[in-house]
């Protein structure tokens, strides 16, 4: 791949590889933890796609099953 540094690079990260958590302090051997907002939701008949700011203009995209959201209930514009 002839990396080094300086180089840039582009890390891609699969939608259902996110998991999303309400507690800030929750421990896990991870970390790789990003931080946001769920600025949107887009409810389908069987997934639901979630939109989270992460800051500096930058978004996340992660889908889930609609009724795992329904039961989790996470609401628009809450900082998670």
């Amino acid at each position: 791949m002839d990396l080094d540094v300086g180089k840039f690079i582009i890390a891609l990260i699969k939608s259902s590889w996110i998991i999303l958590s309400k507690n800030l302090g929750l421990k896990t051997s991870a970390r790789n933890n990003l931080e946001g907002e769920i600025v949107r939701l887009i409810k389908g008949d069987v997934n639901t796609e979630v939109i989270i700011d992460i800051g500096n203009g930058k978004t996340l995209c992660t889908l889930f099953i609609a009724l795992v959201i329904k039961n989790i209930d996470l609401p628009h514009r809450v900082r998670y």
